[in-house]
Formats: C-alpha cells, structure tokens, sequence
C-alpha cells in the first residue's frame, strides 16, 4: 500500500501542470501547421497568377481549442489577424470560454467566442506531445 504524503501530492501535482502546459502547446503547434498551410497556398496561387485564398483581415478560420485537456475537439471562430494578434505573446493562449485551467493560466481577454489566457508556466519540451490529465471540458 502506497501512503500519499505532501511531497507525493506536490511531485504529482507538478507533473500534471507540466502535461496541461504542453498540452496547450501542442494545440497551438496544429494551429500554426494550419496557417503555415494556409499561406503556403496563398504564395502557390500568387506565383501562378492566381488571387490568393483567403486575406487576414476578412477570413475567419476554425481554430482548436488551446485548452488543457487532451480531448477537447471544440473550435474557435475568429480571423486570421485576430489569432496571429492574440499570439504575440507567445505565453498566450485561446481558449472556449470556460476551458481555463486556472492552476496554470489566468484570464487576460474576455469575448464572447474565446477566451485568451496567459500561462504562468512555458512547455518544458520543444516537441510536446498529447498526454492525460484531470482536466475534461468535453
């Protein structure tokens, strides 16, 4: 039998904040991929003479959810100059209203279709990848 005792509670407590932080970052690496796409597209169509895609400023793209917990599959609405905005502090993150994990991110910008949240702590990994905590929002 395992006796759980603070420092138990404290080495756990550690890691499952390190699991919510990378989470978080892996949703926002899927994200970038996108965009990267999305202008890899633009600049295929520019350089055969055709109109690009979409432009910044009137396009509104489905982004995920950049929550904490790994089975989230909700999206945010917003344009693209809004998320390249919200994500010049690379601390910052979006999320749906409601999937803040307030033990490793405050709120720092209230709308109706999202939620920016700063995060107290960086992803301690350069490729993090999907892992479970206790945080469900689905």
């Amino acid at each position: 039998m395992v006796y759980k005792t603070q420092s138990n509670s404290a080495e756990i407590n550690a890691i499952i904040v390190k699991r919510q932080v990378e989470n978080e970052a892996v949703f926002r690496t899927e994200n970038e991929k996108h965009l990267k796409a999305l202008a890899q597209f633009n600049e295929l169509a520019e350089s055969e003479g055709e109109h690009s895609l979409t432009t910044p400023e009137e396009s509104v793209l489905h982004f995920i959810c950049e929550c904490s917990d790994e089975n989230c599959d909700q999206r945010v609405a917003m344009t693209i100059s809004e998320y390249v905005k919200t994500h010049k502090d690379r601390s910052c993150f979006i999320v749906i209203p409601g999937h803040e994990t307030l033990e490793v991110e405050k709120p720092v910008m209230k709308k109706m279709k999202f939620t920016l949240v700063k995060k107290f702590f960086k992803p301690t990994s350069k490729n993090p990848v999907l892992k479970s905590t206790p945080t469900d929002n689905v």
